[in-house]
């Protein structure tokens, strides 16, 4: 009892995520929770960040969508967590997970269809065994010591099976699995370094490069002009009206979820414009 004791109080942000994820789980439903549950609670749908709602980003990383899904990545979650905080210390774990849930997200969103909801802490977990990864590289007096490093050589091992298995399973995002390791393994490796020694003028070059491409992606999640979904809403009315309700058909027709913000605004954009249309004549 004193050990876990003594082991709660050296991960307070690792049980603190996992009393998250139980929570969220009980408050939509742990065994099979619905869309609207989901998205109600944070889930990300990419039409939703587009549409003023950026916080989904990271709220998502601590929903799941059924009761396997909970608790696979709460044991992954209590099996990587305490290692890592435990390494560097709460504050930049909590860091290391805000931020990875965020890569992930931003890089499910990509790729997901505009209303289908992502949830999961995968990404941030993913993140962790990259930040572990870069642990290691860091601590070689050389690149070669990382390929040489048996921790190293397990921890890709560990990283690779994991994708592969998700790539077998339906309606996985692979996505926010790469983004979120990617995320952790740049994090820990440019930026929480030990303090041991001042940056180079490279680090820090890097160091900008990496927060200004992160930062470039985040924004382009939450307006993507390349969305057609997100041109359909700004689209002026220089379109054919065939070729327009057409699109707005199709996006309405969509088999994941309701109506959205997004397509009620385009309804009552056509609405007022049709009732000026009227008057006119």
């Amino acid at each position: 009892m004193n050990e876990f004791l003594r082991r709660a109080d050296e991960t307070p942000v690792t049980l603190l995520v996992t009393l998250a994820y139980i929570t969220l789980a009980f408050l939509t439903d742990p065994f099979n929770p619905t869309i609207e549950q989901l998205v109600h609670h944070g889930a990300l749908r990419p039409v939703d960040v587009a549409d003023g709602q950026p916080w989904r980003l990271l709220t998502h990383a601590f929903l799941h969508a059924n009761l396997l899904h909970i608790s696979v990545n709460t044991i992954s979650l209590l099996n990587i967590g305490p290692l890592l905080e435990r390494s560097i210390g709460p504050v930049r774990f909590a860091v290391v997970y805000v931020v990875t849930a965020i890569a992930g997200g931003v890089s499910g969103a990509f790729v997901q269809p505009p209303l289908a909801p992502l949830v999961g802490g995968s990404g941030a977990l993913f993140g962790m065994m990259g930040a572990l990864l870069a642990l290691v590289a860091r601590s070689g007096r050389h690149a070669g010591d990382f390929f040489g490093n048996h921790l190293a050589r397990s921890l890709m091992s560990n990283i690779a099976v994991n994708l592969g298995i998700s790539f077998l399973i339906p309606n996985v995002s692979n996505a926010a699995h790469v983004g979120g390791m990617v995320a952790g393994f740049l994090l820990v490796l440019c930026f929480l370094d030990p303090g041991r020694r001042a940056p180079t003028r490279m680090l820090q070059a890097w160091r900008v490069t990496l927060a200004a491409l992160f930062a470039s992606l985040v924004f382009q999640a939450m307006m993507p002009v390349t969305r057609w979904d997100w041109l359909l809403l700004h689209w002026e009315r220089a379109a054919p009206g065939t070729w327009r309700d057409e699109l707005r058909s199709a996006y309405g027709a969509s088999r994941y979820g309701g109506r959205t913000n997004l397509e009620e605004r385009l309804l009552r954009r056509d609405a007022l414009q049709l009732e000026k249309d009227r008057k006119d004549e």
